[in-house]
Parts: C-alpha cells; structure tokens; sequence
C-alpha cells in the first residue's frame, strides 16, 4: 500500500466524503502497537487479525479493480474526518461471535464511501459494528454492496444513504442513536434508489427510513421506533411499497408529501399520529392495525382518501371517526373513507 502522505489525493476524498465534523475528547485509547495505514490500495490484500487493531490515520482509496478483505474480529480504528473510498471492493464479513469493528479515535469519522458501480458485485458489510461517524455508509451511483447483520450507531447524520440507482441489500441491520445529536436520519434513499430493506430494527432517529423521489423502494419486515418519523415519503411514487412492519412511540407513523406508496399489512401502533398525509398524497392503505394511536389518520389533503379495510381497534364507526382527522374537522380537507373496517386484527 502506498504512502498515505500526498495531499491532493487526501484532499479530493475530503471532498468526496460527507464532513461537518467536529473534534472532540478521545473515543478509544490508542493502542500502543496499532498497525497505522492510509492512502491508495492499488492490488488485493487482506487485513488479518494478527495485525489488529489498524489505525488510519489518512483516507483509504480503494482502487478500481482491488479488492480490501477485512478478517473477522478486526478492529479499526479511525483518525479524526478520515473515511473510506471504495472504488474497488471491500469484503469485511464478520461472524456473530467475531464482529469487525470500525470506530473513531478522536471526534468523528467520515464514513464508508461505495464508489465502484457497476463494476462492483462483491462488496458486502456483514456483521460489522459501525459507531461514532459522521455517516456510515455511503452506496454512491450504481454501487450495490450487502450490507448484513451490522450494528450502526451513534452517527450525526445518516446511517446509511442509498443514491441513484443504486441496489444495496440492506437487511437484518440495527440502526440506532443511543444518543441523538444533530437531525440523524437511519435509512435515506434519493432518486431512483433501489434498494431492499428488510428486517432491520431502526430507532431514535429524526427519520428511520426517509425516501425521496424513489419510485422502486421495497420496504418490509422492520421495526421502527421511538422517531420524529417511523417511515417519511417525499415525492414517491405508487411502486414504493411500506408493507409487514412495525412502526411503533414515533410521533408520526407514516409521514407524507406528494407521495402514494403501498402501505399494507403492517402494525402502526402507539405513535400520536398512524398516517399524516400532507399535500399531493394519495396512498394505497389496506390490511394495517391502526389501533390505540392518538390520530390514526391525520389528512392535510384536499382530496379524499380511500383507507378501507384496516383494523381500527374497534368496529365502532363513531370512535374510528373520532381518531380520523378529515373534512369532519376541516372543510379544506377531503374525507377519509374507511367503511369497510376489519373486524378484527390482521
């Protein structure tokens, strides 16, 4: 591996990565016989545990066509605003037992940075435990990499983006702030990202999972928890699918703007608000429990809603109408439609 001392390299992957961090007290000590890396990896290698923990003390470039293997039970270790980018790919795939752990040194770090495209079928993160970063993961334009059975935590904004046209597997994951700062979003995806959530567990965020202007999101089997917003929808389309997960203590279950995604057979309990749809929104809600929230569906539309054939808590039409926030409280907002209920729970 090259030397990791010239500046214009260093300074075009500062550039790359998201910054806004700030240095602060150590995290970790250091450890007094860290293997100390930074720079261009041009050619394949391995980073074996004999040699754990490594410290990067400059931003890794992993070249086109190289690929970093990272051996299970590795400890990375993170200078202040470095980070990762891919270029080529990385393999850290971890055990359940024997986790790789990237984590800072001092501050925050910048993050993992997937920047092959196309090119790249092999990089994975997969029981990995990432902390202490200004954003995780990063699959840039037509990066796929599978991201497995990693804990993600304590970042200042976004756990992992999802850019355009990208197709990461994002599954089995945690991704949690035990303690918030700044506006933390878990999932972000943008335009024409097109990737896979599935079974992850997201909680204490501003967002758990954001999507905007996505038209193929699939999102399914996760739990979100204790958010500003469980699941947000900016300007998405009717092929995003939200369906068999649970959104639960956020202040908004689902969260709409010009948005009408599929959002079917989950369990939206306990938030103040199930559904707030704001303007241009029009979903497709069928098979939810929308029981014991304050508002289950709160419409700031003027057009009406078609929310049939969900499980209210109750058959009684006049406490269902009495949790519905529509043309009965505000003249300037459609009705909520929501005859035929469910007459028990899905």
């Amino acid at each position: 591996m090259r030397s990791a001392c010239l500046l214009f390299p260093i300074a075009i992957l500062c550039n790359v990565l998201l910054l806004g961090c700030q240095s602060g007290d150590a995290i970790i000590d250091v450890p007094i016989k860290a293997s100390q890396v930074g720079g261009y990896i041009d050619s394949s290698m391995t980073w074996p545990l004999e040699l754990s923990p490594f410290q990067v003390i400059a931003p890794i470039i992993i070249s086109p066509g190289a690929i970093l293997t990272i051996d299970p039970g590795v400890e990375i270790l993170m200078d202040w605003k470095m980070g990762f980018a891919i270029r080529g790919s990385l393999i850290a795939q971890g055990t359940s037992d024997s986790l790789i752990h990237f984590s800072a040194l001092d501050g925050v770090w910048n993050g993992l940075a997937f920047e092959g495209g196309e090119s790249d079928t092999l990089s994975c993160l997969v029981y990995c435990l990432i902390e202490y970063c200004n954003a995780p993961i990063l699959c840039d334009s037509l990066s796929s990499p599978t991201i497995e059975h990693c804990t993600i935590q304590n970042f200042t904004h976004v756990g992992i983006y999802v850019g355009y046209r990208a197709e990461a597997d994002i599954v089995d994951n945690d991704i949690r702030n035990l303690i918030p700062s700044g506006d933390p979003t878990g999932i972000q995806c943008d335009p024409f990202a097109f990737p896979w959530i599935y079974g992850n567990r997201i909680e204490g965020h501003s967002r758990g999972i954001h999507c905007r202007y996505t038209s193929f999101t699939i999102i399914d089997s996760n739990y979100i928890a204790d958010c500003d917003t469980g699941v947000a929808f900016l300007y998405t389309y009717n092929t995003v699918t939200l369906k068999n997960s649970e959104l639960t203590d956020n202040s908004v279950g689902v969260g709409l703007t010009w948005s009408s995604p599929e959002v079917t057979d989950n369990t939206i309990t306990g938030n103040d608000k199930a559904i707030e749809a704001g303007s241009g929104s029009n979903p497709y809600i069928r098979r939810n429990d929308l029981s014991n929230n304050t508002w289950t569906y709160y419409n700031q539309t003027p057009n009406g809603v078609d929310a049939e054939q969900n499980w209210w808590g109750t058959t009684d039409s006049t406490a269902i109408a009495a949790t519905i926030y529509d043309f009965y409280d505000s003249s300037a907002v459609g009705v909520v439609d929501f005859i035929p209920i469910l007459t028990s729970q899905p």
